[in-house]
């Protein structure tokens, strides 16, 4: 690996590559750091590109560089298992993967007085060879204010309305809108009636 690479892109952590990205113009699906692997973002299903700084250069991240980020993590959220930081590593190691959900916040200014906060769905996992980690951010947008406004047709919120029982099954493919629609009914079930609702996630995704 280009070492003085490595360096270079290490003044810039994972949690204000993510913040900086996800702040930008650039609306994408899914960044995934890999450890002494460029960083990549997915703008639609099986469509990757790498991500590059402002010399055009790729960025790469050292397994000590999500290391820290991870500490990081678990030590403001709980981990997959409830315990607090410290435990990651062996969770890491004996089930290969964590899901946690973050806001993840950073200081944008050197005075650290303007920060800017994003929600996201992270996949921590083993790699199949050596101690590289893989880590997957998939940004959490804002909550829709109704079905609507997700283009789904006028029928599925008088359905959601005048409904008090049954099934609703939402299904399509990784990045599609599954998770953002299923936010969408319950946002307009919480506006329109008085209900008790219970939802179980894992990780809570949507903070309502």
């Amino acid at each position: 690996m280009n070492e003085q690479l490595v360096t270079k892109n290490a003044r810039l952590s994972v949690s204000e590559l993510a913040v900086k990205l996800l702040s930008g113009p650039d609306k994408f699906t899914d960044l995934l750091i890999e450890s002494d692997q460029p960083a990549m973002m997915r703008h639609s299903v099986g469509t990757w590109t790498e991500v590059r700084d402002d010399h055009g250069m790729e960025i790469v991240f050292t397994l000590p560089d999500l290391h820290a980020f991870l500490n990081g993590v678990f030590t403001q959220d709980e981990s997959a298992s409830g315990e607090r930081s410290g435990k990651w590593i062996s969770e890491l190691y004996s089930r290969h993967s964590l899901h946690p959900a973050i806001n993840l916040s950073v200081f944008t200014d050197e005075a650290r007085t303007t920060m800017v906060s994003h929600r996201v769905r992270c996949t921590v996992q083993m790699q199949t060879m050596g101690e590289a980690i893989g880590l997957v951010m998939r940004p959490l947008r804002s909550i829709p204010d109704s079905v609507e406004s997700l283009g789904l047709p006028i029928q599925a919120s008088k359905m959601l309305q005048a409904s008090s029982s049954g099934m609703i099954v939402v299904t399509g493919p990784t990045g599609s809108g599954k998770s953002t629609t299923l936010a969408a009914m319950v946002n307009e079930i919480n506006a329109s009636r008085r209900a008790n609702i219970l939802t179980l996630e894992d990780p809570v995704e949507f903070q309502h």
